[in-house]
């Protein structure tokens, strides 16, 4: 019977060493789920490339459109300009241009 107390004993000293143990590993647990979610899969990155190879084919493109607009409405001000100083006189508007300018 003195046997069976002390492994008893023995047993209830190694199952108190082990609760810390097994709390951190626990924890440990705990933190990897958590960091595991919070961390992109190869899935969302290659989406994420793709996203941004999308968006370098396409801005090139978009300012090239918006620059092509731009010169037309710079082509019809131009123009536009040139009719008035047809319809005022060019040295009219060339000399009030120069007024407006400080010396």
């Amino acid at each position: 019977m003195e046997n069976t107390e002390f492994l008893r004993a023995i047993s209830a000293i190694i199952k108190e060493e082990i609760k810390p143990i097994t709390q951190r590993l626990d924890n440990m647990e705990k933190d990897i789920i958590t960091i595991k979610s919070d961390m992109a899969t190869k899935t969302d990155i290659t989406r994420l490339e793709n996203k941004i190879e999308q968006y370098g084919e396409v801005q090139p493109k978009a300012i090239y459109h918006l620059l092509q607009l731009t010169s037309k409405k710079v082509d019809n001000i131009h123009e536009d300009v040139k009719s008035l100083a047809e319809v005022t006189g060019e040295h009219e508007i060339k000399i009030r241009s120069l007024a407006r300018r400080p010396v």
